[in-house]
């Protein structure tokens, strides 16, 4: 019979899944604080039912959630990921099971990682667990898995609170037996095809024209374009699958980017993603348009999309806003606004969008008869804070929504003075005072400490939103504050772009880290200046259509100029170096001097509207930017190296073992573990410390060889030219190409304690022979027991951060 090993770590790494059930979850229990009580929710919300047939699972027929089982795996699934985003609360209940193969009979040591509550059973008997869901860091036991001789059965049954990202994962470690002990499905024809179909799939091989076969295609293998569709309607269509069965090879054309190969296994499919880095290029409009001519297009892109996807419906505000502006209304624009005010009705995760540009939509333009009545009674009957009547999963804390909040409760407030707000308890007149004095306090810290979402290319989109918003309606001394803020994130972002993409350590990222040249904040970067490439950026750029900003002067020559500065946003601090040929730029860890903004999230508190008291929170649940070693991470960046928008690298650990599913850290956005990492002007180092309490002991670069002219491999550097700049990348354990989603993009280094420097230089390099001669004279060396890595004119010390923020 087909078996698998264990990973390179002991992870099962081969499953059959089942789930996840998802059922709404309603408590009647009611509390000021929304973190506080989703916590106390994943405390009560585990019901830990036995499993009767845990030791004897019939794999054809449903399981106890009655759901059907199907295959998950490959050599990425040390951790099973089926994460997804859930915008209502929910119970997420998903089972697991696998069949562990002895020699002998053994008392085998084992580690569970789950984020989800899990009991774990081993041949029919609950042998141990979890308790309850946690959202972060991942929670980890120690259990003794009894095995015998031959099969065992290994059953995991998990359960979770679903809002927003949730993280349904759960992973299973091996100490003992990791070379003896053997993985298979609890069904012997289904652990042969699962295997078949992997055995091909990896044999896949993705070539710049074509993905070829290591064997002509078996029956029922398929292909797809797949991909994110930022347009609702068409994101909503099925997928269009193409046999390709007794091929060798399947042709790809030009201009699509994302395929996936899937083939039927163990009840479901096993498939695999195929990213064509190369094919992903900026879009940019020759000849270049003057200022408004260019603003015209954007608008007529945004009105191109009749609704931005959020999976399963469609956010229209930006679209409508654009369309109006335009006089290019669509016959379905009111359908989309009845949908609009329903979707705020129900205040899914992300509601405070659609009411920021909602109450847009009604200062510039008349609205009569019903939908007038239906967009009033969707603001006044809203819940604007989380101390407020209701019971919903949307996310008030951070950075971008607590604005959005603050300033919608402010303007509802003002346009409807004498409603009354039921969830709020207050008339319009009172709400308004009570958005007023907290977008005050927002703006007050914001000047003072700067941005905590620095850089962000995602959702500094959502924040020029909303400060457009009070810039244009509120009262002149908050508008015209609240442009100096709008000024200071678009001035920050031009200062970070560098030959045509935003190079940028950030607050917050997703997976667009990966191309920083189709960044959402290019759509910023693009109006500023038309010869940049633009992109989509999610539509933000609809509520500029009638907005009475103007962009400051001089974002142009700040995106063309060379810079060589440090800076404080937040509690980090970043470092800049721009020149003509490279950039570098990073945040440090740990920042010095030392010195952070205080938080209050532990101490009692009577206000939790209170901004300095939201603002903690956030925190604690969106990640500190008060970086540290060793200190777990969220969604930060934290450095890239650049030759041009395109050619860019950089060096995280990853928060999840695969790509898909949706992590918050993910693969390669975000951190899982913080490093030691000083920038000395064109020189950086880093050191990981990964602590036994996380699972995945690797980091890994991110370095696109497609976009770069010259790759060389030089002893531990490897070294990467672009026209006349140069990028060196050294470490101190061997880099090891890996093959996932992109091709040629990815070096992993294992280990526990891992060192790395980077070195950019410019045309005095002259030639890669030169440039390989300046990375050697640098004799970079790693001391394990004084955890210091040197190099000429350069030393980096690890030590040990704590953080008790960031563990919720």
């Amino acid at each position: 019979m087909r078996t698998w090993p264990l990973d390179r770590q002991g992870f099962v790494n081969h499953y059959l899944v089942s789930g996840p059930r998802i059922t709404p979850f309603v408590c009647g229990e009611k509390d000021q604080n929304q973190l506080r009580f989703e916590a106390r929710l994943r405390s009560m919300i585990a019901r830990h039912e036995p499993v009767i047939n845990a030791g004897t699972v019939s794999a054809r027929e449903n399981s106890r959630l009655g759901w059907s089982w199907r295959f998950f795996g490959g050599r990425d699934g040390a951790l099973l990921n089926l994460s997804d985003f859930y915008s209502e609360m929910q119970r997420v209940e998903f089972d697991a099971v696998c069949v562990l193969r002895a020699p002998e009979a053994m008392a085998a040591r084992a580690v569970l990682w789950s984020y989800a509550a899990v009991d774990v059973y081993c041949n029919g008997v609950l042998i141990g667990g979890l308790k309850q869901p946690v959202y972060k860091p991942i929670s980890r036991t120690e259990i003794t898995l009894p095995l015998r001789e031959g099969e065992n059965v290994v059953y995991l049954a998990c359960e979770a609170l679903g809002v927003r990202d949730t993280r349904s994962v759960a992973g299973l470690q091996l100490m003992d037996g990791q070379d003896a002990v053997a993985v298979s499905l609890p069904d012997a024809g289904w652990t042969e095809e699962a295997a078949e179909a992997l055995d091909f799939l990896d044999g896949a091989a993705l070539l710049r024209d074509q993905i070829r076969f290591a064997r002509p295609a078996p029956a029922g293998t398929e292909w797809a374009f797949t991909g994110y569709e930022p347009d609702y309607a068409k994101d909503c269509l099925p997928l269009a699958w193409h046999g390709v069965q007794g091929e060798e090879c399947l042709p790809l054309p030009e201009g699509k980017t994302e395929i996936t190969l899937r083939l039927p296994a163990a009840g479901s499919f096993a498939q695999r993603v195929f990213e064509r880095t190369e094919q992903i290029r900026p879009q940019v409009i020759r000849p270049v348009p003057g200022f408004e001519e260019n603003k015209r297009l954007i608008f007529e892109r945004i009105g191109a999309v009749e609704s931005l996807s959020r999976g399963s419906f469609g956010f229209p505000i930006a679209n409508l806003l654009a369309r109006k502006y335009l006089n290019r209304e669509s016959p379905r624009d009111e359908a989309l606004f009845r949908d609009m005010l329903r979707l705020i009705e129900q205040r899914v995760d992300c509601a405070d969008f659609l009411v920021c540009g909602l109450i847009r939509y009604l200062k510039e333009y008349p609205v009569d008869g019903e939908l007038a009545v239906l967009a009033r009674h969707a603001l006044t009957h809203f819940r604007y804070w989380m101390d407020q009547d209701g019971f919903d999963g949307m996310c008030f804390w951070s950075e971008n929504h607590c604005l959005m909040f603050y300033a919608s409760a402010m303007l509802a407030g003002e346009m409807y003075p004498d409603d009354v707000f039921p969830r709020a308890d207050k008339t319009g007149r009172q709400l308004h005072a009570w958005g007023r004095q907290r977008v005050l306090e927002w703006i007050e810290d914001v000047e003072k400490n700067g941005f905590e979402e620095f850089l962000s290319t995602v959702y500094m989109c959502v924040t020029f939103a909303a400060l457009i918003n009070v810039v244009d309606y509120a009262e002149e001394s908050m508008s015209v504050r609240a442009a100096r803020i709008t000024d200071r994130l678009l001035e920050m972002l031009a200062l970070h772009t560098f030959k045509g993409g935003i190079i940028a350590p950030q607050g917050r990222v997703y997976r667009g880290a990966l191309y920083p040249f189709r960044a959402g904040a290019m759509a910023l970067m693009n109006l500023a200046d038309p010869g940049q490439p633009y992109d989509y950026g999610e539509g933000w750029l609809g509520f500029y259509a009638t907005s009475r900003y103007r962009l400051p002067e001089g974002l142009k020559k700040k995106m063309e100029a060379p810079a060589s500065l440090s800076y404080v946003t937040g509690n980090a601090r970043i470092v800049l170096e721009k020149r003509k040929d490279w950039c570098l730029t990073s945040a440090q860890s740990p920042r010095e001097p030392f010195d952070r903004w205080r938080n209050t999230a532990r101490e009692p508190v009577n206000d939790p509207s209170g901004h300095e008291f939201v603002k903690s929170f956030n925190e604690c649940f969106h990640g500190t930017t008060c970086f540290q070693p060793g200190v777990y991470g969220y969604q930060q960046h934290l450095w890239y190296a650049a030759l041009d928008g395109e050619a860019a690298v950089f060096i995280n650990h990853p928060g999840s073992p695969s790509e898909g599913g949706d992590m918050r850290p993910g693969y390669w956005h975000g951190s899982g573990v913080f490093p030691a990492l000083r920038q000395q002007e064109n020189l950086l180092g880093l050191i990981y410390r990964i602590p036994e309490g996380h699972p995945l002991h690797y980091i890994h670069l991110y370095c696109p060889e497609c976009r770069f002219d010259e790759v060389r491999r030089a002893g531990k550097w490897l070294l990467l030219r672009k026209g006349k700049g140069f990028i060196g990348l050294w470490s101190s354990v061997p880099m090891e190409p890996w093959q996932g989603m992109n091709v040629r993009c990815e070096q992993r280094m294992w280990g526990d304690e891992i060192a790395c420097l980077c070195l950019c230089a410019g045309e005095e390099a002259a030639d890669m022979d030169a440039f390989c001669r300046r990375c050697e004279e640098l004799r970079p060396a790693y001391s394990a027991r004084e955890k210091m890595l040197t190099a000429a004119g350069y030393s980096l010390v690890w030590r040990g951060g704590e953080d008790d923020t960031q563990r919720l």
